[in-house]
């Protein structure tokens, strides 16, 4: 059976250049979720190799709730490169899916190369990404099988909310993941 991994983050920009404050990953097969993981990433390093924040993500953070602002920025942060090595042990063998074609996967790309970690396997290979806006727009347009998630923009929590959302989709299409 094919496993999966449904990625979340939560940034301070939109660019492929983005300070990433979180990672959420769930793995996943067709059936069940296997496992679940969040990391909180140091934010300084990122800002001493490049990475980007913007005004206007910024000004939107300031907007969210309190509890997911505390639980996004001030718990438990890691350093990114074990964050990068974790996820790639993760992803290993997996189908990767992200919320957009050219967000969460392509952001977490960006940030292994800008610690020297990304190479065509790290953290996992392009031909393993996979787009979960995409499958919904296609075969859930109205969305009627979307999970439930009190938590928006928690990185983890919504990562477990599209994963099994996505598990609802292949199951009533009769799609195989």
């Amino acid at each position: 059976m094919t496993s999966h991994v449904m990625l979340d983050i939560e940034t301070l920009d939109t660019k492929p250049s983005a300070v990433v404050a979180s990672v959420g990953a769930v793995l996943f097969n067709s059936e069940e979720i296997l496992e679940k993981k969040l990391w909180n990433l140091h934010l300084d390093d990122q800002l001493t190799l490049g990475r980007t924040i913007s005004g206007g993500t910024l000004a939107w953070w300031f907007d969210q709730d309190k509890a997911v602002q505390e639980s996004t920025f001030l718990e438990l942060v890691v350093d990114p490169k074990i964050v990068l090595r974790q996820l790639s042990t993760l992803c290993e063998g997996c189908k990767v899916w992200g919320n957009g074609a050219s967000f969460d996967n392509v952001i977490v790309h960006s940030l292994a190369e800008s610690y020297g970690m990304g190479s065509a396997k790290e953290p996992w290979p392009y031909w393993n990404d996979r787009c979960f806006r995409t499958v919904t727009a296609l075969f859930d347009p109205r969305k009627k099988l979307r999970g439930d998630n009190d938590m928006r923009h928690d990185a983890l929590a919504d990562a477990e909310c599209q994963a099994r959302w996505l598990m609802a989709v292949a199951t009533e299409k009769g799609i195989e993941l």
